[in-house]
């Protein structure tokens, strides 16, 4: 409880965001967990995989990295399950590409 009134007042959100910002984040480690577990016992379990990319979709929204990361998460579980995901991944390049105002840009360059 204390780790959480630290991060409302060191990055001045309010109770909401930092409860919104808390669940994604505190979801995101021990999914990596059971992911790297997974992996050390030799199999992939794709329910995590998919969560993972959802999550860092999510995630992405303010860190940078994690666009990539859900883009590769799609495609290990495209992988591992040997079913396209391409619905996904290219679902989230356009949310990204929108929320980036690519689309815009590129109809006012014309």
């Amino acid at each position: 409880m204390l780790k959480i009134l630290f991060l409302c007042f060191h990055y001045r959100l309010s109770d909401r965001q930092v409860m919104a910002r808390a669940q994604t984040d505190l979801a995101y480690r021990p999914l990596r967990m059971i992911e790297k577990l997974a992996v050390t016992r030799g199999g992939v379990d794709t329910w995590v995989l998919e969560t993972m990319a959802r999550l860092c979709e999510k995630l992405s929204i303010e860190r940078t990295g994690m666009f990539e990361r859900a883009i590769s998460y799609w495609s290990k579980l495209e992988k591992a399950t040997g079913v396209s995901y391409s619905r996904e991944r290219d679902m989230a390049r356009a949310t990204k590409a929108l929320r980036e105002g690519g689309y815009s840009k590129a109809t006012d360059d014309a």
